[in-house]
């Protein structure tokens, strides 16, 4: 995530903080609806962000919110499978 923290903020200086910010209303999202998520892999569910090309990959395993990976839309695509295996 720094390395995409970087990349925008060599695009424009506003862009780390739209950025951080759009994280937060996603991670806001998923506290309050955490099902409402699409399922992208086994129980695992990606929220995507509204203005960047990014989601977060998560689940709910006991109750508890477990986020496995920050994602761009087009780039290699499952990466992050490996580390959601238990």
């Amino acid at each position: 995530m720094r390395e995409t923290v970087r990349y925008y903020g060599r695009i424009s200086p506003r862009l780390p903080g739209l950025l951080r910010e759009e994280l937060d209303s996603a991670v806001g999202r998923i506290r309050r609806n955490p099902l409402g998520f699409p399922l992208v892999e086994g129980d695992w569910r990606k929220c995507r962000l509204k203005r960047f090309p990014y989601g977060l990959i998560y689940r709910i395993k006991d109750d508890v919110v477990q986020v496995i990976a920050f994602t761009h839309h087009k780039r290699q695509p499952g990466y992050w499978l490996l580390r959601g295996r238990d």
